[in-house]
């Protein structure tokens, strides 16, 4: 669409460095990250596979492990994204 006439190149640059700068922060490379148990990280690799990463804690008491878990099938949406990815959970 064209600019709109309340268009102002300073107000705009400001505006763009703010985003830049939160977006640089939202890399989480400076803050811890919490994950509830409910949800997932999921990674894809170079040739498009899905994984989900995951913490399994053995009733034995014993040290808990990282797992990693391909997905696949039922798993996975009609564009090949996981299932989990595929809708927003905050929507009713």
């Amino acid at each position: 669409p064209p600019v709109t006439p309340e268009y102002e190149f300073a107000s705009q640059a400001i505006m763009n460095e703010v985003l830049t700068q939160a977006d640089s922060q939202n890399l989480k490379l400076d803050r811890d990250n919490f994950l509830s148990s409910d949800s997932a990280i999921c990674l894809q690799n170079g040739a498009g596979d899905w994984f989900k990463l995951g913490v399994n804690t053995p009733a034995s008491g014993a040290a808990a492990v990282m797992t990693l878990t391909k997905l696949t099938g039922t798993q996975l949406d009609a564009n090949g994204r996981p299932v989990l990815a595929s809708s927003n959970p905050y929507t009713p």
